[in-house]
């Protein structure tokens, strides 16, 4: 077997990918392509403890710095670990939501960070200063913040310190097999939960963020 060649699935992972296959088929709209990928890599019973533990910290995120904020983490901590799904993924849900609830735009368009991941981690930070101002300066702190604790510029001081360390680690793990879904057209991402089901929401957030770049061109 050469280093290229992909283990045999069992019957029961087969089955276990059908499932997953038709949830997410469901809840996103979308086959999430790599799936498969998780269940070769860790197996099926590891691939959901991931997924439980992945809707632990989220559901902590969003309770202590909100649901968008939460969401606004997640992108960030995808971002920095170079998962272009989930940066992506979760920064078109916390505007979603957003969107879904005061009908305004967040401070970072989703389809941005592409090419955020090409700029220096300097040039990224100098962004997340310029664009989290207002009502997102908190975010620009502890979107630093989760930087410094990633690379170990900072040791954590507290509760809220080990919660974005959790959140690092979780999607450090996720590199590992979202790098298959690395070549993909942005705008195909999906947004699970329930402002992500609304076809209209997405279409009228699209239109407004289409709108808001164009009138910044000019």
């Amino acid at each position: 077997m050469s280093a290229f060649d992909k283990p045999r699935l069992t019957i029961g992972q087969r089955l276990f990918i059908w499932v997953m296959h038709l949830f997410s088929k469901v809840g996103y709209g979308i086959i999430v392509p790599f799936q498969e990928d998780y269940v070769r890599t860790y197996g099926a019973i590891d691939y959901m403890r991931w997924l439980m533990e992945g809707f632990r910290i989220t559901t902590q995120l969003e309770k202590r710095f909100g649901q968008v904020e939460g969401q606004m983490i997640i992108s960030m901590a995808g971002l920095w670990t170079g998962c272009r799904w989930c940066s992506i993924a979760h920064m078109f849900i916390s505007n979603l939501i957003l969107y879904h609830k005061e009908e305004v735009l967040g401070p970072i368009d989703e389809l941005d960070l592409p090419s955020w991941q090409e700029k220096t981690d300097a040039e990224v930070l100098d962004l997340l200063d310029e664009k989290l101002t207002g009502r997102w300066t908190a975010m620009a702190a502890v979107s630093r913040r989760i930087y410094e604790l990633r690379t170990g510029e900072v040791e954590p001081q507290d509760e809220d310190d080990d919660l974005l360390m959790r959140t690092n680690v979780m999607w450090e793990l996720l590199i590992e097999c979202t790098i298959m879904a690395f070549d993909f057209d942005p705008e195909t991402i999906p947004a699970w939960g329930y402002p992500g089901r609304k076809r209209k929401l997405r279409a009228r957030y699209r239109a407004a963020r289409r709108a808001a770049n164009e009138s910044e061109v000019h």
